[in-house]
């Protein structure tokens, strides 16, 4: 009998601790310490590509997660990720690729893109079909970046 209040006991309390934890995520966002970005849905054809601006001035210090997905329209998709940053509030060749996803593909349409420490002031993604590549893929991203203290 004991060993039954004490498992429910542990249930309870592992789902109040579990949902605490959307509560805070919640907080989090309306404090504006999180923010999500859904980038919408385009299409690449071929050796395409798609550059996207994450914003004008990230001037802090964020965490990042991006999980780009890919649809197959038609032909043989074939799309890398990129995440580039830039040191300068403007200009277009001061630009590095600072993470990437594997190639995604039909049989690996999800990646990646994560990381502790955005550093720079502004960002992009940038969405590539790969170069010789037939192809009409669809794809979608969402980019989460949570401020650090």
């Amino acid at each position: 009998m004991k060993s039954k209040i004490f498992l429910v006991a542990l249930a309870v309390l592992g789902s109040v601790l579990l949902l605490s934890s959307f509560d805070k995520t919640n907080e989090e966002e309306a404090a504006g310490k999180v923010t999500t970005l859904l980038i919408t849905q385009d299409t690449l054809t071929n050796a395409e590509k798609d550059t996207i601006l994450i914003n004008s001035n990230i001037a802090s210090l964020f965490t990042y997660c991006a999980q780009p997905v890919i649809t197959q329209l038609s032909g043989t998709a074939n799309v890398k990720v990129y995440l580039d940053q830039s040191c300068l509030s403007s200009g277009n060749t001061d630009w590095f690729t600072i993470d990437s996803t594997a190639t995604l593909t039909n049989a690996a349409p999800r990646g990646i893109l994560d990381g502790t420490d955005l550093l720079g002031y502004r960002y992009r993604l940038r969405f590539s079909g790969a170069t010789g590549s037939t192809q009409s893929t669809v794809y979608n991203c969402t980019l989460r970046l949570k401020k650090k203290n």
